[in-house]
This record gives structure tokens, sequence and C-alpha cells, in this order.
């Protein structure tokens, strides 16, 4: 088993590639893969999330209720995960909250936008560790 960035697992038999994007590099990812945990009244359970991914255009994992996601990353309703491994919010991620137009792409780094496209006029990685530090806020 392999855990990328944003804690997500990728199980064994699964397949990556790295892809180039407007924004970036996105991981795909075919295969078995486990998200996490669902969340119950606040509590971690013991219940796993585990899935089959796919790099098919459209594809998504919605997260119908909480599931904590590696170490740092809780979902909200509505979050859910793209063909590229990035988690989108609304989530929070050690204790920030990032909305429905942000979310941790599989390295670890965050994002908020304004949520247009194709333009992107407003798009910025966010640092987490700077947040904690208080040197900006979302």
């Amino acid at each position: 088993d392999e855990t990328i960035g944003n804690g997500l697992i990728l199980k064994a038999g699964s397949r990556k590639q790295l892809t180039g994007g407007k924004l970036g590099t996105g991981l795909k990812v075919k295969g078995p893969m486990r998200v996490g945990f669902v969340v119950e009244d606040g509590k971690i359970t013991d219940r796993a999330v585990d899935v089959t991914f796919s790099t098919e255009r459209g594809w998504k994992l919605d997260l119908p209720q909480q599931t904590q996601i590696g170490e740092h990353i809780r979902t909200l309703e509505g979050a859910y995960i793209d063909r590229l491994c990035v988690i989108r919010g609304p989530l929070v991620y050690s204790d920030f909250h990032i909305p429905a137009s942000g979310g941790v792409h599989y390295n670890g780094s965050a994002f908020i936008s304004d949520g247009s496209h194709p333009e992107y006029p407003f798009y910025r990685e966010v640092c987490i560790e700077a947040l904690a530090n208080g040197v900006s806020n979302l």
C-alpha cells in the first residue's frame, strides 16, 4: 500500500500516472484505493471507505457522509474526490475550513478558488502551515 500526500491510500493492484493540466500536475489512479474512515457523531469509526478509482473523464466519488482522510482531512457534506485524486471541499484540513470551491491536491497542497471555470481568474495555493502560524487566512 502507498499513501499519497493528501492521505488517500493506493492499495495493491492500483496503477498511477502523473498528468499535466491547466492548474498543474494531477495523479490518475486506476484500481483499488482506501479513501479513509466514516465519521459518525464526530468520532472516527472503524468502517473503511474502500473504492475502485477510474481514470474516465467525469468520474468522481461523492462522499455522502463525513470521512476522515489520513491524519489531517475531514470531509463535510457535499465533498467529493475527482479522477485526479483531488479532494474537493467543503472540508476541514488541520482545523482550517476549506469551502466547496477549494480542495486538496494529491500531493497535500490545499487550494481555494472563486469556482469559475475555465478561465480561473482567482486561484491560489494555500499553505496550511502558514495559516497555522497566523501568516494568512482563508
